[in-house]
């Protein structure tokens, strides 16, 4: 039995799927993908703040804007991430061994 996949609508006739090693948006009137992602490693978790979408893997995070489709940040962290709090704009993060970061979003969600 494989993974079931997280899917979210956005709002503008697209669904966004994320599972294992691929993350997409699907555009239903284009009838067409238009982002296709393949992480490193496996997605886990998907974050929508405005017209901005967070795509958590077990060891990256990208930062897609939804309007134009495009990667604006992406961020690499040490070790495997258990938790996340979005505290205004700052990402907090905490690692599996115990570690932690911040990563400051303002340039991109303001």
């Amino acid at each position: 039995m494989g993974v079931a996949p997280e899917i979210m609508e956005t709002g503008n006739d697209e669904i966004i799927i994320g599972v294992d090693l691929d993350v997409c948006i699907y555009n239903r009137t284009k009838k067409s993908v238009v982002l296709h992602i393949k992480p490193i490693c496996f997605f886990c978790e998907f974050l929508r703040v405005k017209d901005k979408l967070i795509v958590f893997t077990e060891l990256d995070i990208y930062l897609i804007n939804l309007n134009t489709h495009e990667i604006e940040m992406e961020f690499s962290y040490p070790d495997v991430y258990t938790t996340y709090e979005l505290d205004g704009n700052i990402l907090k993060m905490n690692y599996i061994e115990g570690g932690e970061t911040s990563v400051d979003l303002n340039k991109f969600l303001s």
